[in-house]
């Protein structure tokens, strides 16, 4: 791989022209993000709806959760989900499969470049119509969010170390596709 080779300026330039390039091709599938991001909300709503139905029809609360709680916890579940999930294991075996990931291996860019670039612009995308929505139920959910500073403070490294670690245990457990052939 040449990409160990590169100076940190080199890289930097890559990925600037490559997120670049990877929001023109997001934004050419819009349809496909819009779909996603249905899904991203819809299990989180649906848990969200139920959970508070049953806390109301029980006077307020259910499981010592009230009803603002429920609400509070699904809408970091959909923000916390959408922002560390991956697909790569899927995208791997497709590529594996097709002959598409042989052609990849020769750029002088390491593979994973790639893959990073893609998820991180999807979530971006897809974090910037998800925030709309999360507060339009926090609203009409009577979110309760009993979080304090620090705790907002250790969320944020927390949050993007669960990014990392799904990320590359994931695209490492996805290059299991050159041996077997299903993921």
């Amino acid at each position: 791989m040449v990409s160990q080779n590169l100076s940190p300026r080199a890289l930097l330039g890559f990925y600037h022209a490559k997120f670049r390039n990877e929001i023109a091709v997001q934004f050419a599938y819009r349809g496909a993000i819009a779909i996603w991001l249905l899904a991203l909300v819809s299990a989180p709503v649906i848990s969200l709806v139920v959970w508070t139905t049953i806390a109301r029809e029980n006077g307020g609360s259910a499981g010592g959760f009230t009803t603002g709680q429920y609400a509070a916890y699904f809408i970091a579940v959909m923000i916390v989900n959408n922002l560390t999930f991956t697909w790569i294991m899927w995208e791997m075996e497709w590529r594996v499969k097709n002959g598409f990931f042989s052609p990849v291996l020769l750029r002088p860019m390491h593979p994973i470049h790639n893959d990073l670039v893609q998820n991180l612009t999807f979530k971006g995308l897809t974090l910037v119509a998800m925030l709309p929505i999360a507060v339009l139920l926090a609203v009409v959910f009577g979110a309760e969010f009993d979080t304090g500073v620090w705790d907002a403070v250790a969320f944020v490294p927390v949050l993007v170390g669960a990014m990392a670690v799904r990320f590359l245990w994931e695209w490492t457990v996805s290059l299991a596709a050159l041996w077997i052939t299903r993921m």
